[in-house]
């Protein structure tokens, strides 16, 4: 296990001040990999942030869910989430090209929640993740972390490979959305959030990202999801109030005004092959706090 390599870096990180990490992306749907990615951010810092980028709406298939749908999905999947800790942002570095008016939201967004100084963020790179972007005038290939961190940005990185990961899962989002991997790469509870977003979006003959909030008519919801009656699944960025950094209004960035998105294709979670619940916690990860004291 990665644990004495986590209890290291955490200790360099408390030396720097560092108590906040944020993770961000397009999290196209939530997997076991991102998952695992947020386990080892909440054994490095005390304080892990989300940042969804709303990126629905735009003309691909990679991006079918709104921000409200990945922020359900990312409470669900992690019970020691607070929802205000979830972000939005509408950007999409995912275009390459010149991006700094969407770097400069992000960062905004990044202020908000600590100090430059006070904030690292853990990511795990790909070299799909590798694109060409203008910095400073100039076409330069990079993973899109660097336009935000040192030497180019402000903040600071920390590029974890699988030797770091807990409980590492070789995955790509596009695995899920193209039905090549099913449920085995899902929370049980994302997977049923999901199968149920997409049937509701089927009685309703719309694309399964066009609502901004969860539909409760037509389809039953499944018993595992009737932890969505607590409040603070109604409305997961109600703290933000439409005001955050770089943002649009409420209605907009939740997809409900972001435009035709066809359903992808190939898109079947119809088996349900298995699941990684556990009697402690619902990814089958005990409390990273818990590993921590396991080890000294």
């Amino acid at each position: 296990m990665p644990l004495n390599h986590l209890k290291t870096i955490r200790q360099d990180l408390q030396k720097r001040g560092i108590t906040t990490a944020v993770m961000y992306g397009r999290f196209q749907p939530l997997h076991m990999g991102h998952i695992a990615l947020y386990n080892t951010a909440r054994v490095l810092c005390d304080d892990v942030h989300i940042v969804l980028n709303a990126t629905q709406g735009t003309p691909n298939n990679r991006n079918p869910f709104n921000v409200h749908q990945k922020g359900t999905m990312f409470l669900l999947a992690n019970d020691d989430l607070p929802p205000q800790n979830l972000h939005y942002a509408k950007v999409y570095l995912g275009k390459g090209g010149d991006v700094s008016a969407d770097v400069a939201t992000l960062l905004k967004v990044f202020e908000k929640i600590a100090p430059h100084d006070k904030i690292v963020i853990p990511y795990h790179r790909k070299p799909d993740d590798i694109r060409s972007f203008l910095v400073d005038g100039e076409e330069r290939r990079l993973h899109y972390v660097d336009l935000l961190t040192k030497p180019i940005g402000p903040l600071l990185a920390l590029s974890l490979t699988e030797h770091h990961i807990l409980k590492y899962v070789q995955m790509d989002a596009a695995h899920v959305r193209n039905g090549s991997k099913g449920d085995d790469y899902l929370n049980p509870r994302v997977s049923a959030y999901i199968k149920w977003q997409m049937a509701q979006a089927e009685v309703n003959g719309r694309d399964v990202g066009a609502s901004a909030h969860n539909d409760t008519q037509h389809v039953p919801r499944p018993e595992i999801l009737d932890v969505l009656d607590h409040p603070h699944f109604q409305n997961p960025f109600a703290h933000l109030n439409g005001n955050h950094a770089g943002e649009s209004s409420g209605a907009d960035m939740n997809g409900a005004t972001g435009g035709h998105l066809s359903r992808p294709a190939h898109q079947d979670f119809s088996q349900n092959k298995g699941h990684h619940a556990s009697p402690t916690r619902t990814n089958g990860v005990p409390h990273p706090n818990q590993l921590l004291r396991l080890e000294q």
